[in-house]
């Protein structure tokens, strides 16, 4: 009933300004190449923007091999091949870039969720915790260090970089869905339903969130908070077991039999093999 820890987010990362692309312009040939890097980049920001993402790598390509010495370009790239399941061309753009700027905090958080994707975490973190000592203010990087940890059963250490992310980007998502999935699994109801509710004042239409809140109010006893959310969730997500599985147990709670009988059914139907929905179908029709 949980979220994967993992989540990519490529392309949610800063692009880089035009100011990455070297001097502004001037008198002379300079002047023309910038514009013509400028024109470029602009080009391929909107080409990603729109998802036309063979175009925006052409455009990329181009204005990587116009200014050799910015890394702007492969991280663009890199972020685009990583969008795209194209982790080992996301992996060679991003060390490119990290080629011409060993500092480059977007390429390393970038190769950072490659090698986390890949399973090699250790690696992952390395790239993470490099990110963080540039900028301690990164709330990505410590996202993603938050992730490998959690993949590592290291959960309270990853509990304490999601906290850190929160501290540098209140509204960092990914980090309030896992600070509160991990309240839940540790029966925490009122700190998780905190965080939860702030989730769902910034997406309110994501059924994932409103599954979480569900779960939340459901412990707390909050049951036609519960059964709205569940409701909601279930509407949006209709193949979804563990959905009505919970539902059923929001009806449950709230005395609604018939009703809880109905998404009983539907779990199993769903889900035929789990023991958990079997039982509890079978307990709502004696």
């Amino acid at each position: 009933m949980r979220r994967s820890i993992v989540s990519m987010g490529w392309l949610v990362i800063t692009v880089s300004g035009c100011a990455a692309m070297g001097p502004g312009p001037g008198a002379g040939p300079d002047s023309e190449a910038w514009e013509l890097r400028r024109e470029l980049s602009r080009e391929a920001r909107q080409a990603t923007e729109a998802r036309d993402f063979p175009r925006a790598l052409d455009l990329l390509a181009e204005l990587a091999e116009t200014d050799t010495r910015s890394a702007d370009a492969p991280a663009r790239m890199g972020r685009i091949y990583a969008e795209l399941g194209q982790l080992d061309e996301a992996s060679e753009a991003f060390q490119r870039a990290l080629d011409r700027d060993v500092d480059d905090i977007d390429s390393l958080i970038g190769l950072g969720r490659v090698k986390l994707a890949r399973g090699k975490t250790t690696e992952a973190i390395a790239r993470f915790d490099e990110a963080i000592e540039i900028d301690p203010g990164q709330a990505t990087a410590h996202i993603g260090r938050g992730q490998a940890l959690e993949s590592l059963g290291r959960t309270d250490e990853a509990l304490a970089a999601y906290f850190r992310a929160l501290r540098h980007e209140p509204d960092a998502a990914p980090a309030l869905s896992r600070v509160a999935s991990i309240q839940l699994d540790r029966n925490q109801p009122e700190s998780a339903l905190a965080r939860l509710d702030h989730l769902v004042e910034l997406s309110f239409e994501d059924p994932e969130t409103r599954i979480q809140r569900g779960r939340a109010r459901l412990a707390l006893g909050l049951t036609d908070e519960a059964i709205a959310d569940l409701r909601f969730a279930s509407e949006h997500l209709p193949d979804r077991a563990d959905v009505a599985y919970l539902l059923t147990l929001a009806f449950e709670q709230a005395d609604k039999t018939k009703d809880a009988r109905t998404a009983a059914d539907r779990a199993l139907e769903l889900d035929p093999n789990s023991v958990l929905v079997r039982e509890l179908a079978e307990r709502l029709h004696r």
